[in-house]
């Protein structure tokens, strides 16, 4: 199954008893396999175009909350949290923002409903999850942070027992050539 150059798939067809397939079969299998491949691709341009309005969405969502709270930053927060939460399937977000040597949770946000889980402040520092997407200015993505807690990140290991999170993302809030705070999203599966 061909898009271009690109292989997209294979599609197999036999029978016993040794017979080959004669020229109208091949023919036919030649043309299902053209039109699989233009399904193929209808469903993934479906699906980008199905993402992008998400991500729109999201952003006009964030921007009407800002317009609306000129003066009030955190319906902007929860706002963010959510939204995060939505685009990226994680039934979790946080906001955290820089406080002296600390970040400090600003918004929750859980898929189900839950009461936000306390957390101690976040660590400013690269042992920490957060603390390092802010202090680096990069984003930190792990299918599984917890063979990583005692030697990478051992700050967070108080929270990852409060939270019991295993995957983990942590997307620096970024202004001018710093971080001030950071997206957390977490599953509590790997």
């Amino acid at each position: 199954l061909m898009a271009g150059k690109v292989v997209k798939g294979a599609m197999a067809v036999w029978r016993t008893g040794g017979q080959p397939f004669d020229a109208s079969g091949l023919e036919f299998l030649v043309g299902l396999s053209l039109q699989a491949t233009v399904a193929i691709e209808n469903v993934r341009l479906f699906n980008e175009t199905q993402e992008a309005l998400e991500r729109q969405t999201a952003t006009a969502e964030v921007l009407r909350v800002i317009s609306e709270s000129p003066t009030d930053v955190q319906p902007v927060l929860d706002a963010v949290a959510e939204r995060a939460a939505l685009l990226c399937k994680a039934p979790f977000a946080r906001v955290l923002l820089v406080d002296g040597d600390v970040l400090l949770c600003r918004a929750d946000y859980s898929a189900a409903g839950e009461t936000p889980i306390p957390v101690v402040p976040v660590a400013l520092k690269r042992t920490s999850i957060s603390g390092r997407a802010v202090v680096d200015s990069k984003i930190i993505n792990l299918a599984d942070i917890v063979p990583l807690l005692d030697t990478e990140f051992p700050d967070a290991r108080d929270n990852a027992l409060v939270t019991g999170f295993r995957a983990v993302l942590a997307v620096p809030l970024m202004r001018d050539a710093g971080a001030y705070g950071a997206i957390f999203l977490w599953r509590r599966e790997p």
